[in-house]
């Protein structure tokens, strides 16, 4: 598909009619694929500063409170569409060389700003659920949703059988039968796993889960499983009883400084999240709140922050320290959630940005 016809799609939707079903189901996967970009807003920043030949400060400077989405989208004002697909557009990011600049040339800017806000999940969810609610109940369903319970562990239950994965973000569900398809945990197809499995002489009886470092535990015992699970922040417990199950080590925490919020509409707040890079903060990520917490909306009262005054950033002038933590789920994958204030700490408590590099597998371990 091409993108312009993925704009085109969108757009007409809640009226769409003329889609095919394969179409949709790979429109469907693109929306909610959740490898994308490679990299952070600010090695984005960095890296179009570099191709742009500016220095970082410049760019910000014709930035201004935009985000780097926006200024990706400009690039792109007086490009011609090349008629690129949405296969070559995760192509283009798997790739270790890709050049910002190139892709933004290749876009209008129609398709430019659904691919930068698709690459960095700007604005997404609301892309997600127009075409969730288009597709209404039944074409949901049948595209399949797969979630592992959460085991809750006892002081006396064991389970029958079990195995450590490294990651949880790389289990997939593999269906046998005529289908032979593999899925990820939101029931979505796994094209690269497919076609592996389709071209495998592997069988299962019946719907078996799959996972990169999947390692059988017979040889330990519970206590001691549980404690090298314990050891891989990402990792956790595949679990077999009754049903299967998925234990976790639990959600691993973070120091971060608020650089700067602004309000998105009237309910969505977003904070800039800044880490230190040997002594000096600088701006990593950005973080969502469906609402402003009560403990937040004190802190930037004290400080004299009017964040509720129109759409710009606002600069936090004070060392704000927030607590976040890594999280992961079926749809939104790995990311940080603001997880509260820490009015003890300071800039110099701050989590270096080498632990979040690494806790995101920005980084090779």
């Amino acid at each position: 598909m091409k993108i312009s016809r993925a704009v085109s799609c969108i757009s007409a939707m809640p009226n769409l009619t003329d889609i095919s079903e394969d179409e949709t189901r790979e429109l469907w996967n693109f929306l909610n694929r959740p490898v994308r970009c490679p990299l952070t807003r600010q090695m984005a920043r960095l890296r179009l500063a570099a191709e742009c030949g500016v220095y970082p400060d410049v760019l910000d400077a014709s930035i201004g409170s935009n985000s780097i989405v926006t200024a990706l989208i400009w690039e792109s004002s007086d490009s011609e569409s090349t008629g690129m697909t949405l296969e070559q557009v995760v192509a283009f990011f798997s790739a270790d060389d890709f050049k910002l600049l190139s892709l933004c040339h290749a876009l209008d800017s129609d398709e430019a700003e659904f691919v930068w806000r698709w690459a960095f999940s700007e604005r997404w969810r609301s892309v997600v659920n127009r075409m969730k609610k288009w597709m209404g109940d039944d074409v949901q369903n049948d595209l399949g949703e797969h979630r592992l319970k959460p085991w809750k562990e006892t002081t006396t239950k064991i389970p029958k059988e079990w195995w450590l994965v490294e990651d949880v973000s790389t289990l997939r569900l593999a269906f046998p039968g005529k289908q032979r398809v593999v899925r990820y945990r939101n029931g979505l197809i796994d094209e690269k796993y497919t076609l592996l499995y389709q071209d495998s002489d592997v069988e299962h009886e019946k719907p078996t889960w799959i996972a990169e470092n999947l390692q059988s535990l017979d040889d330990m015992s519970w206590p001691e499983s549980v404690q090298l699970m314990q050891l891989h922040p990402r990792g956790a417990l595949l679990i077999h009883d009754d049903d299967y199950y998925l234990m976790t080590s639990g959600t691993t925490s973070l120091y971060g400084q608020i650089l700067r919020v602004r309000k998105l509409n009237d309910t969505y707040y977003e904070l800039e999240i800044g880490f230190l890079d040997g002594d000096t903060t600088v701006e990593v990520c950005t973080i969502v709140l469906p609402e402003m917490p009560f403990v937040l909306e004190g802190a930037f009262g004290r400080f004299g922050v009017r964040y509720n005054y129109g759409r710009s950033w606002h600069v936090v002038e004070a060392s704000l320290v927030a607590r976040v933590v890594l999280l992961w789920n079926p749809d939104d994958e790995w990311h940080l959630r603001f997880d509260g204030v820490e009015s003890e700490m300071g800039a110099s408590d701050v989590s270096q940005l080498v632990d979040y590099q690494m806790l995101m597998g920005e980084l090779d371990e």
